[in-house]
Formats: structure tokens, C-alpha cells, sequence
């Protein structure tokens, strides 16, 4: 029984093109309505994530080592822009 790295690939894919969106909408809820910050924010990103990955689930790999992947990607991403705005900002001043 060989690999299917296409099989995997796609799932890759369709579970990173949830991330941004994902990602945006919390960040705009939380703006308007207030109270989502640090893990609360973070557990809204990862419930809309599994929400909408149904590739994973159809394939019953989205587990706690697969959520907890996508925690460290989320972490990743608001650090990147975080990153990204602190640059805008000092670049703004100078």
C-alpha cells in the first residue's frame, strides 16, 4: 500500500486555505463585539478551522496532534502579523 502524496497534498492545501479567512473573521469579531483575546481568540480560529476542514475529518485525521498543528500555525500567523504592523508602524514614524 503506497503513499498518496497527491491525497495528502490536497488536504494540506484545502486545511491552509482555511487558515486566513478563518483567522480574519475572528480578528473582525473580536473587534466588533469585544472579549475574544489570547486563547479565547485562539480557540475561536481553531473551531472555525475544524468547522470548515471536512477533508480532514472525512479522512478522521483531524486529532488533538493535528489541532495542536494548527494552534502553532495560528500562533505563527499572528505573530507574522503582528511582525508586519510593528514594521509599518515604526517605518510611519521615521
Amino acid at each position: 500500500m503506497g503513499f498518496d502524496f497527491k491525497k495528502w497534498a490536497l488536504v494540506g492545501l484545502q486545511i491552509a486555505e482555511n487558515f486566513i479567512p478563518a483567522l480574519k473573521a475572528v480578528e473582525a469579531t473580536a473587534r466588533v463585539i469585544g472579549g475574544l483575546s489570547g486563547k479565547n481568540k485562539q480557540d475561536a480560529a481553531v473551531q472555525l478551522i475544524k468547522d470548515s476542514i471536512s477533508a480532514a475529518e472525512q479522512l478522521g485525521v483531524f486529532d488533538a496532534e493535528v489541532e495542536a498543528a494548527v494552534r502553532t500555525a495560528i500562533d505563527a500567523s499572528v505573530n507574522l502579523q503582528n511582525v508586519i504592523a510593528r514594521k509599518v508602524a515604526a517605518k510611519a514614524v521615521a
